[in-house]
């Protein structure tokens, strides 16, 4: 990955637009996550055992001829699912937009440690689109929107420079989306399989109240509305009381102020991407 840096257009540097409603460094870069399918299962063997994976220039995840894994096995009904997955499975791109470490100007300490923040915006990933989704964070109300829970290793980012943050961020982002491209066609053909190979920082279910639609599906799967499924023991459990309509029209409210601005962080940024593709 040593000119991965090449795949990324400092955002503050090439367009001020980007700086206008958004403060801070942002990048840009396009994924095509999933391995040729000669070398996917050797990957996702590597994968659910936590071995190496290599990430090419242009960020697409390949096997690592050195893993250590001399079986790759797989469990031979999921082996023969992903065998036999359609050509647009391959060819999956995602834009992500990485914001640079910045400060909180309150407590005047780094983000999350100094960690750079990811947000997929194309195809978007967030809590709208994909409710039960086991492994992206939660956001701050109309501030930052839903971002990929990429890594748990915060003390890699604290002495490295900006180069190395960015480089392990796109690295760490890749294998994400490919885990994540597993989880989505799995659950379409309804193959029950949890995210493949470990995670961090999951979010208890009953704290998902403060993102979940209580009129869209609910997360369990049952097909029913969130408000009238999972909601209320969730809320029980979380605040140990009943809840009350007046509470529960509020929490509609501020899902909705919210998705409508993260559908409008993701357009703005969509618009600039595209006029700086179109002005190459």
């Amino acid at each position: 990955m040593s000119n991965v840096k090449s795949e990324f257009y400092n955002v503050k540097r090439v367009n001020s637009e980007f700086t206008k409603e958004y403060t801070g460094t942002w990048y840009y870069v396009k994924v095509n996550p999933i391995p040729i399918k000669e070398e996917l299962i050797k990957v996702v063997s590597d994968l659910m055992l936590e071995k190496k994976v290599h990430i090419t220039p242009n960020c697409k995840v390949e096997h690592y001829d050195e893993c250590g894994n001399p079986s790759h096995h797989v469990n031979r009904e999921l082996k023969k699912i992903l065998m036999e997955a359609p050509e647009e499975f391959f060819n999956q791109e995602y834009t992500l937009m990485i914001k640079a470490p910045y400060l909180d100007m309150k407590t005047g300490q780094n983000v999350l440690n100094g960690q750079p923040l990811v947000f997929v915006i194309n195809p978007y990933i967030n809590f709208d689109s994909y409710p039960d989704h086991p492994h992206i964070n939660g956001y701050s109300s109309n501030l930052i929107p839903t971002t990929i829970c990429y890594t748990g290793d915060y003390e890699f980012f604290k002495h490295k420079s900006m180069d190395e943050k960015v480089v392990y961020t796109v690295q760490q982002s890749t294998i994400w989306l490919l885990k994540h491209a597993i989880w989505v066609f799995l659950k379409i053909i309804k193959y029950h399989s949890p995210w493949i190979a470990p995670a961090s920082d999951v979010i208890p279910p009953e704290n998902k109240i403060d993102f979940l639609n209580l009129n869209g599906v609910c997360m369990c799967g049952s097909n029913k509305p969130f408000k009238d499924c999972c909601l209320k023991p969730l809320f029980v459990k979380r605040f140990n009381r009943t809840l009350s309509q007046p509470i529960a029209n509020e929490i509609q409210k501020i899902w909705e102020r919210h998705n409508a601005f993260e559908k409008e962080f993701r357009d703005y940024f969509m618009s600039i991407i595209d006029k700086l593709e179109g002005s190459k």
